[in-house]
């Protein structure tokens, strides 16, 4: 059998998770690569990049979307669990679950716009010529000081780094 693609996954995925219990994400590729009779071959291909095999990257993303969805909630790093809005969708009893189903969710609409737009090209944020360098900050001197001058000049340090950061001209792009 060929490896499923994400979307053929989500419902799968949500229907591992109806149980209210964590699961790490690594134990549902294992589940989900039992459930669909993957080979040992399909469970070890790896994405041309080479950096995940290719059954982790498309539960990877299935879960993405049904958490960008609000069906699925991520408590820990590696870990899923259903939320009441997955159970929702769950007692539904859906056939599949697809991006275009996922779209009846405001949240999953947002987030789609979101990769809708084109970042904003960064010299229209400022005008260039017009962005003059920082000021280099007096450093006080620091040697041979005694106690009470070392707490004197770590205050004028953190005085001149504040005054410094808060100068618009200082951000770096």
């Amino acid at each position: 059998m060929a490896i499923p693609d994400y979307q053929t996954l989500m419902l799968p995925l949500l229907k591992l998770a109806a149980d209210g219990h964590e699961h790490k994400k690594q134990d549902a590729v294992t589940a989900l690569s039992d459930q669909f009779q993957l080979t040992e071959e399909e469970r070890s291909e790896m994405l041309p990049s080479g950096g995940s095999a290719v059954m982790s990257n498309r539960i990877g993303w299935a879960s993405t979307y049904l958490k960008k969805a609000g069906v699925l909630a991520s408590p820990k790093r590696g870990y899923l669990k259903i939320t009441p809005v997955g159970l929702d969708l769950l007692a539904e009893n859906p056939v599949s679950i697809s991006s275009a189903s996922l779209e009846r969710y405001e949240s999953f609409r947002e987030f789609r716009a979101l990769k809708k737009t084109k970042p904003e090209d960064p010299s229209s944020l400022w005008n260039l010529t017009q962005i003059t360098p920082p000021r280099t900050p007096s450093v006080p001197h620091t040697s041979n000081c005694g106690r009470a001058s070392r707490t004197k000049c770590f205050r004028q340090l953190n005085r001149t780094l504040r005054v410094s950061l808060s100068e618009p001209s200082s951000i770096c792009w």
